[in-house]
């Protein structure tokens, strides 16, 4: 049985995972590991596991988003690549902790790759989160879910 070649003009297939996180989410990462994890070795592990597309979407912070978004470009721009890097998309994100009545839930928050940090610690800080970063056993908005979805 031969394989069909299709060629559909505008189609292109991404694999993108929308929820991801880094060692700047803790209790996510094992201790001995987190403390040497780098922006390359996160990279290289999207790039390896053929994502094109990937949300860092922490527990309440953007901390690592500047980070890998600047070695991307930084070994993007590199005449000599390393073998397993590719085209990778960076949606900057947080996974937003509500305490709405006598829960708690996550809001995922996406925005666009030209988002930075800033635009996330602004949006965390609005919604009551003003340290705790990367906590989400005990930080949490000070604003209820309609509230918080909202901002």
């Amino acid at each position: 049985m031969s394989k069909i070649k299709r060629n559909i003009p505008g189609s292109k297939w991404w694999k993108f995972d929308f929820h991801t996180h880094t060692p700047a989410s803790s209790g996510d990462y094992i201790e001995d590991v987190s403390n040497s994890f780098t922006p390359e070795l996160w990279l290289q592990n999207a790039m390896q596991n053929g994502l094109d597309c990937v949300v860092v979407s922490d527990h309440n912070s953007g901390d690592w988003i500047d980070r890998l978004k600047e070695k991307n470009n930084e070994i993007r721009g590199q005449e000599l690549k390393p073998d397993w890097y590719h085209e990778l998309i960076i949606f900057p994100g947080a996974e937003i902790t509500v305490a709405d009545s006598n829960s708690r839930i996550h809001l995922l928050a996406v925005f666009g790759p030209e988002c930075d940090s800033r635009k996330i610690t602004g949006l965390l800080g609005a919604c009551g989160i003003h340290g705790g970063y990367g906590d989400h056993q005990d930080t949490s908005t000070t604003t209820g879910f309609v509230e918080t979805e909202k901002k």
